[in-house]
């Protein structure tokens, strides 16, 4: 450093950037942290690919099985993407006291997958042992809609506060279409469930018999939601 160019009247220096005496070694680098390229990419497979799959396999194909596997691989896919980022607040003095908003949902958002895995599992249990629906069918149902949309909101949070807004755009769009899809599916499927209870009860009045059971007629747990 030449002092000469340090030293002068008490005030804001003039040029900050003047490099005199100086000689760069290399050239600059940018410091990629792959951490948190990891924790997004995780987190994004699980709320915006894997929980709303499972959602189609119950819903639309009504596949009990599927559902419940692919939920189960969907929370341990967020369960890790959550402890990746426990891991990366950790090293960084803004995120070390977890109070941001982005931590504290998704905190909360965690550990309420836990119980609606809790809750999926009770409700299949008693529907087994009783053969009739339970009262946690349609909070199990409603609560897992919920817990996606939070999650997927609280990554567009998380994009905002990793100062990482060109993607934002990209996210929200995918986003907003994945939503609208399901949510297109959900009425239809429910579409064509009134349609044939609603044709079944017209034959019956008519004195008619259909030779195909109708989807209302296929005795189905309902499970559904997450």
């Amino acid at each position: 450093m030449n002092m000469v160019q340090a030293y002068g009247a008490a005030s804001v220096p003039t040029n900050v950037s003047i490099n005199t005496g100086a000689t760069a070694v290399g050239s600059p680098k940018s410091d990629n942290d792959y951490t948190a390229i990891v924790h997004a990419v995780f987190l994004c497979i699980a709320f915006v690919i894997m929980m709303p799959l499972g959602a189609v396999f119950l819903r639309i194909f009504e596949r009990v099985r599927w559902h419940w596997i692919n939920q189960l691989l969907a929370l341990a896919v967020a369960f890790l993407g959550f402890a990746i980022g426990i891991f990366l607040s950790t090293t960084y003095n803004k995120s070390k006291s977890f109070n941001s908003a982005h931590q504290i949902i998704g905190i909360i958002v965690i550990l309420a997958l836990f119980f609606q895995a809790w809750l999926g599992w009770h409700h299949h249990r008693v529907y087994k042992r009783t053969e009739r629906t339970t009262p946690y069918a349609p909070i199990h149902r409603y609560f897992g809609s919920f817990l996606i949309l939070a999650g997927l909101a609280n990554g567009a949070i998380g994009l905002t506060y990793a100062e990482n807004n060109k993607y934002i755009s990209a996210y929200l769009v995918v986003s907003l279409v994945l939503v609208a899809l399901m949510a297109a599916w959900v009425f239809f499927k429910r579409w064509q469930v009134s349609r044939d209870k609603s044709y079944g009860i017209l034959e019956r009045r008519r004195g008619g018999s259909s030779l195909q059971p109708s989807s209302s007629d296929i005795h189905l747990e309902p499970v559904q939601g997450f």
